[in-house]
C-alpha cells in the first residue's frame, strides 16, 4: 500500500480509496458467509440458526473490524481442525488499517520523500521481532505471530520505495534460501523465513508460466478474505482429502 500513498498526496482521497478497497468487499463476504454458507453448513435446524443472535453479531462485529469478539456462527465448522472458526483471516484487517494510517502519517510529515530515511525507519520495524522491544509487544496481543504483521508491511513498503532499483533474479533468491536454511535456528530464522517467502512469491509471480491466465485486475484482497473460509469449507466437505485440495487452491491463487 506504500505505492498508493506515494502516488496520492491527498489524504482524503487516500482514506476513501482504502475504505472502498476494504469495506464493500468485506460486507459482501460477511453477507455471503452469514446468510448463504452458514445455513448450508450449520448442524442446527435453519429456524434455530436464523433465530440465533450470533448470526447478526458475527456480521456486525466483523464489519466493525472487531473479529476477536466474534469468530463463529451457530453450528458451523464444529468438527473442523479449527473448530468454531469461520474466517480466521479477518482479525488482521484492523491491523492492516493501522498500517495504512501509519503510512499516511509518515507521508504527511514528509518522511517518505527521503528514501534513505524512510528505509532506516522501515528496517527498524523489520528488526523489531528480532530485537524484541517490549514497548512494541505491549501494543499488540500476546500471540507472537502478530508481531510479524508490521514487519511484513514494512518490508513491502521498502520494496515499493526501491522498486526501480531492485533486481530480483534466481541467484539472489537462491542466496536468500541458503541464508534462511543456515540461520533457521538463530534469532533471525523466523524473520528470514518470512522475507524469503515473500521474495519467492514475487519471483514466481513474474514468471510467464505462472501468469496464465493473466488478469487485468487485482484479486489479492478477495483471495485473502475468502481463503480461510474456502479452506474451512473444503475441510468440512472433503475431510481427509483436504490437504491435496488446499494445496491445489494455494497453487492456483497465491501468485495472483
Amino acid at each position: 500500500m506504500c505505492n498508493s500513498v506515494l502516488n496520492n498526496s491527498d489524504p482524503i482521497k487516500y482514506i476513501l480509496a482504502r475504505f472502498f478497497r476494504i469495506i464493500p468487499a468485506l460486507l459482501i463476504l460477511l453477507l455471503v458467509t452469514s446468510y448463504i454458507i452458514g445455513p448450508l453448513i450449520t448442524s442446527l435446524p435453519l429456524s434455530e440458526y436464523f433465530s440465533s443472535p450470533q448470526v447478526n453479531a458475527y456480521l456486525v462485529t466483523n464489519l466493525n473490524l472487531l473479529t476477536s469478539a466474534s469468530y463463529s456462527l451457530p453450528g458451523v465448522f464444529l468438527d473442523n481442525h479449527y473448530p468454531n472458526v469461520v474466517n480466521g483471516s479477518l482479525w488482521t484487517l484492523s491491523r492492516e488499517i493501522e498500517m495504512y494510517l501509519y503510512l499516511l502519517g509518515l507521508s504527511s510529515i514528509g518522511l517518505l520523500k527521503n528514501r534513505i530515511i524512510a528505509s532506516i525507519f522501515f528496517t527498524a520495524v523489520i528488526l523489531l521481532p528480532i530485537t524484541k522491544q517490549q514497548w512494541f509487544f505491549d501494543m499488540y496481543s500476546s500471540n507472537p505471530e502478530v508481531y510479524y504483521l508490521p514487519m511484513s508491511f514494512a518490508f513491502g513498503s521498502m520494496l515499493a520505495l526501491w522498486k526501480d532499483n531492485i533486481s530480483l533474479g534466481a541467484k539472489q533468491l537462491f542466496g536468500l534460501i541458503i541464508l534462511t536454511y543456515l540461520l533457521s535456528d538463530s534469532d533471525l530464522g523466523q524473520t528470514l523465513f518470512y522475507l524469503t517467502t515473500f521474495i519467492f512469491v514475487l519471483f514466481i509471480s513474474y514468471r510467464d508460466i505462472f501468469r496464465i491466465p493473466k488478469l487485468n485486475f487485482d484479486i489479492s484482497y478477495g483471495v485473502y478474505i475468502y481463503g480461510f473460509l474456502i479452506q474451512q469449507s473444503v475441510s468440512f466437505f472433503f475431510q481427509k482429502k483436504v490437504f491435496y485440495l488446499t494445496l491445489l487452491y494455494h497453487l492456483l491463487f497465491v501468485i495472483q
